[in-house]
C-alpha cells in the first residue's frame, strides 16, 4: 500500500538542507524544463531541440557558478558581508519578488528563444 507512497531521499535532503529560495528555483526549473520536453516531443527533430535545451541549461548554471565564486571573491578581499549591497535590509522582500519576476521574464524569453532555434533547424 506504501509501493506509490515513496519519496526520493535525494530530494528530501536538499529540502532539509536548502533554503526556501533554492528549492524554490529547482522546483521552477524542474516544472520549466518538463514544459520544454513536452514541446520539443511534437518537433521533427525533437532530439537536435533537446539538446539546445540541455546546452542553454548547461550554461545557466554555469555562469550561475562563476558569479557564485566572484561575488565570494569580492565579499572576502573586501572583507565586507554585503561589499555589493545598494540598499538596506529592508529591501529584501522587494528584492527577492523583483529577483523572482526578472528570473521568470528571462525564462520566458530564453525559452522563445530556443524554440525559434529548434524552428529553423527543422528547416534545414
Amino acid at each position: 500500500t506504501t509501493r506509490y507512497m515513496r519519496v526520493p531521499p535525494l530530494a528530501v535532503g536538499l529540502g532539509i538542507y536548502l533554503p526556501t529560495a533554492s528549492t524554490l528555483m529547482i522546483v521552477v526549473g524542474a516544472i520549466v524544463g518538463w514544459v520544454f520536453e513536452r514541446s520539443a516531443d511534437r518537433t521533427p527533430k525533437p532530439e537536435a531541440t533537446k539538446q539546445l535545451g540541455v546546452l542553454l541549461a548547461s550554461g545557466l548554471i554555469v555562469g550561475e557558478s562563476i558569479i557564485g565564486v566572484v561575488i565570494s571573491a569580492i565579499v572576502v578581499f573586501s572583507g565586507v558581508g554585503a561589499p555589493l549591497a545598494l540598499v538596506g535590509p529592508g529591501f529584501e522582500t522587494a528584492g527577492r519578488m523583483m529577483g523572482g519576476l526578472a528570473f521568470a521574464v528571462i525564462t520566458a524569453v530564453l525559452y522563445r528563444w530556443i524554440l525559434q532555434m529548434a524552428r529553423r533547424n527543422e528547416v534545414r
